[in-house]
């Protein structure tokens, strides 16, 4: 590839790669919300693994604690309202079942999805940077 275009091919992959980050950042905050809301609240510890499939009610993702968002209470607000509406219900539980329609379809080896995900970012970050000096 010539130089313009290796450029362009990884601001691509940076942005697709960016783009699926931020999604999970956001999904893996619902579901520290529910582990923490169910600790804080009802004096019950949960594992990831169980909270994900718990939904709450705007109030209760508001007592649960995610620093990170917490640091706005706007934001942090407007996602526990956003995670109790009738359409992120919808699409969570459309977007569940459809996975389930499709076991083993992403496969990334030992690495998961999540590592392999933060490295490329790395990878593709350091390399826009020296293409950027």
């Amino acid at each position: 590839m010539a130089d313009g275009e290796s450029e362009v091919y990884a601001k691509k992959v940076f942005g697709v790669v960016a783009k699926k980050v931020i999604r999970n950042s956001f999904t893996n905050a619902r579901i520290k919300a529910v582990a923490s809301y169910h600790k804080l609240v009802k004096g019950i510890n949960m594992s990831n693994r169980e909270a994900k499939d718990i939904y709450l009610t705007e109030e209760e993702y508001v007592q649960g604690d995610v620093d990170w968002i917490q640091k706005d209470m706007n934001a942090w607000r407007w996602m526990c309202a956003y995670w109790a509406s009738d359409e992120f219900l919808a699409l969570s539980r459309r977007n569940k079942a459809n996975r389930k329609k499709n076991p083993g379809l992403h496969k990334y080896g030992p690495k998961g999805q999540i590592r392999l995900a933060k490295q490329m970012v790395c990878l593709y970050s350091v390399q826009l940077i020296i293409t950027w000096l």
